[in-house]
């Protein structure tokens, strides 16, 4: 009886592993609402992706397996929220300075942003330090830092991977970097007590920032939704925590925040292994000007616009204040002040003959 027990058991999971959707490859967007195993689906494949390039890495000096599998860079993970990779690394505190890139992340790095839209939401778009105007040039901003990830980091090498409760809430020009969004709903242990996971999903595709159900479109009525499905070691035995037993993440890291009743911007330390309160935080990183960063900004601006450019146009504090800017009132024009360049749209236009109609109307004029 209980070898037919465990047949039945064997087949079932078999066939729930391989009706089960892949894990789409890439930088998805993982969503869902409050409890639906978001972050704990996040931990679990950046945990499994570190340990796995960690060995290799390890074993890199060992001819020929260890030449062949071994990533090019050493592999990190820089988190917003306390992570524990393996009994002894943990990762490392990602900072506001990482994403302005006035702190240089390693090569190889992997980036992990729980609830990613209270830093850029919908309405940051009016901040430098969030959106890149292209007007002048503004480098040190979270877009340009999302959109040339992989050529800061290493081809193939980090993964930037980032959660939050849904997809809207998150800043158009952050969702445009992401082909897909997985929408999860009730992450559960199969069978209650099977060392697996199932969590159903639905697989958003997200195009020029719009988000669109492809995936489901097509499903016959009545059929079983998509849904992922994976290993899940225990993490204690009967309710028992074992003394080789630990947890990646705490998923009510933030409920020290609201013991506390505040979030703090910085945190003294660089490593999460050094977080005095465990698993446990209330650190936010704070990605909105200071009124010192929109003052050099709009100093800057001002400079660019009268053709004046400073001496560094990159440099992130220029120490440019409103007194240091030149007299550009009507009645003293700024001689270095050059007419706009034409883009070669506008000359294109301009060469082409014109109607008589449309001359004379311009010589009247």
């Amino acid at each position: 009886m209980r070898i037919v027990i465990i047949l039945v058991l064997i087949i079932v999971i078999i066939f729930q592993w391989i009706k089960a959707d892949p894990v789409p490859h890439g930088s998805p967007i993982i969503t869902g609402p409050r409890g639906a195993g978001k972050t704990r689906f996040a931990v679990l494949r950046i945990v499994r992706k570190f340990r796995s390039k960690y060995f290799w890495w390890k074993v890199r000096k060992v001819p020929f397996v260890g030449w062949l599998m071994a990533p090019k860079y050493e592999p990190r993970v820089y988190s917003n929220i306390p992570l524990r990779l393996t009994r002894k690394v943990w990762a490392n505190v990602l900072k506001r300075e990482h994403i302005l890139m006035t702190e240089d992340l390693p090569k190889g790095s992997t980036v992990f942003i729980d609830e990613i839209g209270v830093m850029v939401n919908q309405y940051s778009h009016g901040d430098p330090n969030i959106i890149s105007d292209h007007y002048i040039d503004n480098f040190y901003c979270a877009e340009i830092f999302t959109r040339f990830y992989r050529h800061f980091i290493g081809e193939n090498e980090g993964d930037f991977v980032c959660t939050d409760q849904a997809v809207g809430d998150v800043n158009i020009q952050f969702r445009r970097r992401f082909d897909k969004a997985l929408q999860l709903h009730h992450f559960h242990r199969f069978l209650f007590v099977l060392p697996f996971y199932k969590v159903p999903v639905e697989i958003l595709d997200i195009s020029e920032g719009e988000v669109q159900n492809t995936k489901n479109v097509n499903d016959v009525k009545g059929e079983k939704g998509h849904y992922f499905f994976g290993w899940l070691p225990y993490n204690r035995w009967f309710f028992i925590r074992m003394p080789w037993h630990y947890l990646n993440y705490a998923t009510h890291c933030y409920a020290l925040a609201y013991q506390q009743k505040r979030f703090v911007p910085t945190v003294p330390f660089d490593n999460w292994k050094d977080n005095p309160d465990g698993l446990y935080t209330n650190y936010i990183i704070e990605l909105r000007s200071t009124d010192a960063e929109k003052a050099a900004y709009n100093a800057r601006k001002k400079l660019i616009s009268a053709g004046k450019l400073p001496a560094d146009l990159l440099d992130p504090d220029p120490q440019l204040t409103p007194e240091d800017l030149p007299d550009l009132s009507p009645d003293q024009p700024s001689e270095a002040a050059e007419p706009p360049r034409r883009g070669w749209l506008q000359k294109l236009i301009a060469s082409l003959p014109r109607p008589e109609g449309r001359k004379e109307r311009a010589g009247k004029q």
